[in-house]
């Protein structure tokens, strides 16, 4: 190291070895923004002799990484004495820098890290880099090796000698620690942790020796009930680290494990239950509802009319209690992601023709206008599933139009995907109901209060979404309302 430079900053010559030892860049300034000393690594990074840089404006210096917003942050650094964490883009050598800015009684000190291969993978996974920049930005805390610089770290930060011994703590290491310094200086590290002997902080103390290489690790520190995040570097002499509390951290990791376990209990539960539930109501809708056809059957043509009514009236009501049941059942699944798909081949037209011939016993489908053209390519959809969808939205547009007027049902082609529409001539519905339309027990407001649960659209919707595709409505008071829903058509 340069004498000049040590003796402007007043850097102790253990502490000089050290700063000149760290393989981040470390740049230090006056008050004026001069730099005064740089070391190796920031030579390396910046691929300028040091020589040629102190004595210079850092903003003259670095003048093509210097935009409007860094000199804005930096000038703050400088006049409010405040630390910072900076990104700068240095074009001469196409880099990106980590600048950790830490006010010192004599300027500023800069810590800077080349995190160009960062940035460069942000691009391409910008969601799994953003968890990563949390931890790599509280590995990366700036390390400060002026005694000044290094006793203003909000993190602890600490030397050994060669033979584990400290060399310096600084004022925040004393504190998590909650030993007095001077009590550290001068013994060994295994002295002061028995602890630690024979762990893998022993082993990693070891290993950053051998293979003079930066190393990070987690551990947790029994006397405090502390966990501690440390990074250390190899020096000439030994290691220097730093290390921050990260309590607060690893115990929201383990609420947030926690919750999840106790979410994915409740799910499994919650489909114990819907499985049960749905077991012990099907079996015996399923018997009256074979006994309400059997009388169906027995009564026709017998001029019990009465009796027959009320022999339709059960199998009806059955049928609606099962389809509720499934309702529920498939709600569940769906939001706890567990619900399946078997996806075939389905010709819409006729699939929409045998359906309205099924549901004539339940639904008045002669009303049902089906205008679904012919050498419309097959969809690839769940036949149960699209059932499903077309009962609903058939049943919700007869339900709710004017009896006697038409509901047509359109398909075209579009993009990929068969786009279906089923129109009614109802009353319509209100502009601000329509984007709550699809939510769950959502019903718009006025009009006659019909029966149901309020699950029919928001089913509708889970199942068109769970093929991928989408559904909407239109709607204008007094004319009538069109729902429409897209599925994906078979390849090949």
């Amino acid at each position: 190291m340069h004498g000049d430079a040590q003796t402007a900053v007043g850097l102790e010559p253990h502490l000089a070895e050290i700063l000149e030892s760290i393989t981040d860049a470390v740049i230090i300034l006056n008050r004026e923004g001069t730099i005064v000393h740089m070391n190796r690594a920031a030579e390396r990074l910046s691929q300028r002799p040091r020589e040629a840089m102190i004595g210079r404006p850092t903003w003259e210096a670095f003048a093509e990484a210097f935009t409007p917003e860094l000199l804005r942050q930096y000038r703050r650094a400088a006049e409010e004495r405040v630390p910072m964490t900076l990104e700068a883009y240095y074009p001469p050598l196409r880099v990106w820098v980590e600048v950790h800015v830490s006010p010192w009684s004599g300027g500023l000190t800069l810590l800077c890290t080349d995190v160009t291969a960062r940035k460069r993978a942000e691009e391409e996974r910008a969601e799994a880099l953003e968890r990563e920049q949390q931890a790599h930005a509280q590995d990366q805390e700036a390390m400060r090796r002026m005694e000044t610089i290094l006793e203003s770290m909000t993190d602890a930060f600490f030397a050994l000698d060669a033979q584990a011994r400290f060399v310096y703590v600084n004022r925040r290491a004393a504190e998590i620690w909650q030993i007095d310094r001077s009590r550290l200086i001068g013994r060994s590290v295994w002295e002061v942790f028995p602890q630690f002997v024979g762990s893998e902080m022993q082993e990693a103390y070891r290993e950053i020796l051998h293979n003079k290489q930066p190393l990070a690790i987690e551990f947790y520190y029994p006397p405090t009930d502390t966990w501690v995040s440390l990074r250390a570097y190899p020096t000439e002499d030994g290691i220097a680290g730093y290390f921050m509390d990260i309590t607060q951290r690893k115990r929201a990791e383990e609420e947030r494990e926690r919750l999840l376990a106790d979410l994915q209990e409740a799910n499994r539960a919650r489909e114990d239950i819907l499985r049960t539930v749905s077991h012990d109501l099907r079996n015996p809708l399923a018997s009256i509802l074979g006994q309400a056809e059997l009388l169906e059957r027995r009564l026709a043509g017998a001029g019990a009319e009465r009796e027959l009514h009320s022999a339709e009236t059960i199998a009806a009501s059955a049928r609606r209690m099962n389809t509720m049941i499934q309702d529920l059942v498939d709600m569940a699944r769906s939001e706890s992601g567990q619900l399946r798909l078997e996806r075939r081949r389905v010709d819409l037209r006729a699939f929409a023709s045998d359906l309205k011939e099924r549901l004539a016993a339940t639904l008045d489908t002669a009303r049902i206008d089906l205008q679904v053209p012919e050498g419309l390519p097959p969809l690839l959809a769940d036949p149960d599933r699209l059932d499903r969808i077309l009962t609903n939205l058939w049943t919700n547009a007869l339900k709710y139009s004017t009896p006697g007027t038409p509901v047509t049902v359109h398909a075209r082609l579009e993009d990929g995907w068969v786009i279906t529409s089923v129109t009614d001539r109802g009353p319509g519905i209100p502009p601000e109901d329509l984007p709550r339309l699809f939510q769950r027990y959502f019903r718009p407001r006025g009009g006659e209060r019909r029966e149901g649960v309020g699950l029919g659209l928001y089913i509708t919707r889970m199942l068109v979404e769970a093929h991928g595709g989408r559904v909407w409505a239109e709607s204008q008071l007094g004319v009538g309302s069109t729902f429409s829903f897209s599925l994906p058509v078979a390849e090949g």
